[in-house]
């Protein structure tokens, strides 16, 4: 049970990272990806673009988002803290908001009390980043801070060191061309490796004196939280990033509840709907007759989808305050979207594989194509809500879960092993039938983890099991003679 626990655990705490992250062993972040956050609207938009255009060169990826952390390394925060810490206007703390991100830095942008700051800064078991708080900004003193510092840190020289090289930490200097700031080096040594050369910042060496008070801050400002001059005393251990850059805000065992709430509505929406039919509209033919109408077999499984629909977005918007689309990651693909449902076409070459293994002459999935009114219905099924709900379950909520903590690879495959075993019953647990559904698992999982978006699978869904049907639909001249159709596996 031991080895299932972080798969299903409600809150997961950060674990240290074996190595131990020193100015001589720091932690590498390849091709760095910086987001910013703004939860203030237009007021801060100016700095947040000034900053933007500032810092990008630095990073080989931008992201904005008005809502939900984007998925980074570096997190530019422009939100108003309030006195116990709270981010006003959202339910997320501060460190709810570095775990999302997954940011190994994190740097509230804009003005706030130190106070708050040192409230919002509070350690949890979870969220931990080199992190900065502002007092602060100084006009344009705060965006030229930031880019020579990312600048030296591009060129191999850690945060804390290129920190104190900018902000010295003695009596003598001064730091009137540095913002107001709160650094905690909880992760530590931290430097970037860029796949492009970064820009340069050069900057005059400050004359003036101070008290040596903590890093960026002023002498009368005195302030609770502070990096110490170098070598830290004690560096805490990073929080590892998430693998395959997924971190869902729902735990595994919020997966296994959609499973079996889906297992339990369907068996007993099926139970319901043939009695109710059998009683009152085919009152003459026998229970089995009932049972095996497909009519009746799509109406009870729409009803059961309608009713985990509910129960997934209750999951994410009501048990975690998250809105449901962008927490799953749908990411609509636009115009371009189209090209994902080619991907499903070119997906029938996978049903090649059915010449050259085993596969079965009849199924029980036969009988909704029995009669051409049956197989329009189930045509329309299989390019709407089916997909739709395989791929919110499969590719929604189960491949995040399993990806953060296996990495791509098993990601993949242990999202496409379900989705093939689910169908196997339709195919007369034939194993070439789920073989091939497995494969078809594989390549829509493939195209979600690449685009991070289950809209483009669930594109790729649609074109696959829409353009099975075109051709069925051809082939058997217009369903009615179903003799002529292979198997069809979707």
């Amino acid at each position: 049970m031991e080895s299932l626990r972080p798969f299903f655990s409600l809150s997961p705490k950060a674990e240290p990272d074996a190595r131990p992250v020193a100015i001589s062993n720091p932690l590498i972040i390849t091709s760095p990806r910086i987001g910013f956050l703004n939860l203030l609207g237009a007021s801060a938009q100016p700095i947040l673009e000034a900053d933007k255009l500032a810092l990008q060169p630095f990073f080989t990826s931008t992201e904005e988002s008005s809502a939900v952390p984007p998925v980074c390394d570096v997190l530019m925060i422009y939100a108003s803290l309030d006195s116990d810490g709270r981010i006003s206007g959202v339910e997320d703390g501060l460190r709810d908001m570095i775990r999302k991100a997954t940011a190994s830095i994190v740097v509230v942008a804009t003005e706030n009390e130190s106070k708050s700051c040192v409230a919002a800064a509070k350690r949890t078991g979870y969220g931990q980043a080199n992190l900065v708080m502002t007092l602060g900004r100084r006009g344009e003193a705060f965006t030229s801070f930031f880019a020579e510092l990312f600048s030296k840190m591009s060129q191999g020289t850690p945060m804390p060191v290129a920190w104190v090289e900018l902000a010295p930490q003695t009596p003598s200097a001064s730091h009137i061309d540095c913002p107001q700031t709160i650094f905690v080096a909880e992760i530590g040594h931290i430097v970037f490796k860029s796949l492009s050369i970064s820009p340069q910042y050069p900057r005059a060496v400050p004359q003036a004196a101070d008290n040596g008070q903590p890093l960026g801050s002023e002498q009368q400002l005195p302030l609770p939280l502070a990096v110490e001059p170098l070598p830290p005393p004690a560096l805490l251990p990073p929080t590892p990033a998430p693998r395959a850059g997924e971190n869902p805000v729902w735990s595994g065992w919020d997966v296994l509840l959609i499973a079996g709430l889906t297992v339990l509505s369907l068996f007993l929406t099926q139970i319901g709907m043939v009695f109710a039919a059998h009683r009152f509209i085919y009152p003459r033919q026998s229970w089995l007759d009932v049972a095996q109408m497909p009519k009746l077999a799509l109406l009870s499984q729409f009803v059961t989808y309608a009713v985990v629909a509910v129960f997934m977005v209750l999951i994410v918007e009501g048990k975690y305050h998250e809105r449901f689309w962008p927490a799953m990651r749908w990411n609509w693909p636009g115009i371009g979207g189209v090209s994902f449902m080619g991907i499903g076409v070119l997906m029938l070459g996978l049903d090649i594989l059915g010449r050259f293994i085993p596969m079965p002459k009849t199924t029980p999935f036969d009988q909704f194509f029995a009669r051409p009114s049956d197989a329009y219905l189930t045509v329309a099924f299989a390019v709407t809500i089916g997909p739709l709900m395989e791929e919110l379950f499969f590719r929604g909520f189960l491949y995040p879960i399993i990806a953060h903590r296996l990495g791509f690879f098993w990601g993949i495959v242990l999202t496409a092993l379900p989705f093939g075993l689910i169908h196997a019953f339709q195919y007369g647990y034939a194993w070439g039938a789920v073989l091939i559904i497995f494969l078809v698992g594989v390549v829509l999982t493939v195209v979600r983890a690449a685009t991070k978006s289950v809209a483009s699978s669930f594109l790729a869904h649609v074109g696959y099991n829409g353009t099975l049907m075109v051709l069925a639909a051809i082939q058997t001249d217009g369903f009615r003679h179903m003799e002529k159709a292979g198997v069809l596996l979707f």
